[in-house]
């Protein structure tokens, strides 16, 4: 097994995950042998799973949302319908979208195969387009 460590949860210090999750995804693009903006000066990072993971590079520099306060996240952004574009642009939200009006409920995009699909389709346009003219 590994080395135990009693109180080991009461002797670290408490980090907000989900909030660090973003910077996190847009350093490995950056920074990882493999990573796809690892000469990047200006770009922007949007990653999708669960939610969304979204960045900004300005001259080289990644610009953390957790400093700079007057950039707003993808969750906290609302589409004209009020929802937020983080649920209509990421994979996890376009299926729960797809999902709430079937019998037959899709665990994947392979959804996005069916004809019926385009209406989350355009919704994650109408979130795309907001998070941009954010950013």
């Amino acid at each position: 097994m590994g080395p135990r460590i009693p109180d080991f949860k009461k002797r670290i210090k408490e980090i907000e995950l989900s909030i660090m999750i973003p910077i996190v995804a847009l350093k490995g693009e950056c920074h990882s042998t493999i990573g796809k903006l690892q000469d990047a000066e200006n770009c922007i990072y949007i990653g999708g799973g669960t939610g969304i993971a979204d960045g900004i590079v300005i001259n080289g520099e990644i610009i953390d949302f957790n400093v700079v306060h007057d950039v707003k996240r993808s969750w906290e952004l609302l589409t004209q319908t009020g929802e937020t574009v983080e649920s209509c642009l990421s994979p996890a939200g376009m299926i729960e979208r797809y999902n709430n009006h079937r019998v037959i409920n899709f665990y994947y995009l392979e959804l996005s195969q069916k004809k019926d699909f385009i209406h989350v389709v355009k919704k994650a346009m109408e979130a795309f387009s907001v998070l941009m003219k954010q950013s």
